[in-house]
């Protein structure tokens, strides 16, 4: 297989609907800058944009090929049409260390080639640079650690009272690392507790603040439908939280209580960053955070 074949594939699978002209645009571009190259590395090029488009940053070639995200008819078409030896990971890799075109981190000098390959993980540049701008973001926050009031071991066994039947509950143990930092992620599965998790660790720093009407709290999800059941369910989550901590904060539970009323309501994460309907610009950036 060479690559003017690799390139009428590529457009058969366009007419056929499988990928779409910019996937195919984008692998002629990349040949025009690399004319030697593997085809593999036109094919990898071609379903890296495909990617994109379906909302990966990268193609992971670690994991074997029926993981990569490619829709079904796609994968079978992709199956069907390169021999055995393609098929493997080491095959792909192999022919990206050997592209000009393909920057490789601390390997080659970096000439803004369109493509980075990071080990086995394939970018665009300009996602490849947006992640490694999102990683300084999180090591500068994460850099120096938050001082733990005293009072926080006692309200955190007011709020989770008994230990799991594993022994270790590690929606506390996320509660309190997450007092420590500035920058934390608590994720899991649905019906894994996130929402039991996350109002527990508002309720705390809220108790914890000396003052709470200075915090800025803000609840975002990918769509506003996701956006009302998020505001729903912490409101409710949030009431029978505070009441957990209603002796030690007898005295300042109505500041509390206040504050959890001026919550905003939940917004879609385009809201949040301060989208405009007539332009790419965000209210939001890196100049105003």
């Amino acid at each position: 297989m060479n690559n003017e074949n690799t390139l009428a594939l590529l457009a058969q699978w366009r007419a056929e609907g499988l990928i779409r002209s910019l996937d195919v645009a984008f692998a002629r571009f990349l040949h025009t800058l690399c004319p030697e190259a593997n085809p593999l590395v036109l094919l990898a090029a071609a379903l890296l944009a495909y990617l994109e488009g379906r909302g990966h940053s990268c193609l992971d070639l670690e994991s074997p090929i029926p993981g990569w995200g490619l829709g079904p008819e796609l994968l079978h078409a992709l199956q069907a049409h390169l021999p055995s030896p393609m098929l493997q990971q080491d095959a792909w890799i192999e022919a990206l260390h050997s592209c000009p075109g393909i920057y490789r981190e601390s390997e080659n000098v970096d000439v803004s080639q369109p493509l980075v390959l990071r080990g086995s993980r394939l970018y665009l540049r300009r996602y490849w640079q947006f992640e490694q701008r999102l990683a300084r973001q999180v090591v500068q926050r994460t850099r120096k650690p938050m001082a733990i009031p005293g009072e926080a071991r006692e309200f955190l066994d007011r709020l989770f009272p008994s230990a799991s039947p594993m022994g270790i509950d590690w929606q506390k143990i996320a509660c309190a690392i997450a007092l420590t930092g500035r920058f934390s992620v608590i994720t899991g599965g649905p019906g894994t507790g996130k929402t039991y998790t996350v109002a527990r660790l508002l309720a705390l720093l809220l108790a914890l603040a000396p003052h709470p009407e200075r915090l800025r709290i803000a609840l975002s999800a990918p769509t506003g439908k996701a956006a009302t059941r998020l505001k729903q369910s912490l409101d409710g989550a949030l009431g029978k939280t505070l009441e957990l901590l209603m002796e030690p904060l007898a005295d300042r539970m109505p500041l509390v209580r206040e504050c959890v009323s001026r919550i905003p309501a939940a917004m879609t994460l385009h809201a949040l960053l301060g989208a405009r309907p007539d332009t790419r610009q965000r209210r939001h950036n890196a100049a105003n955070p």
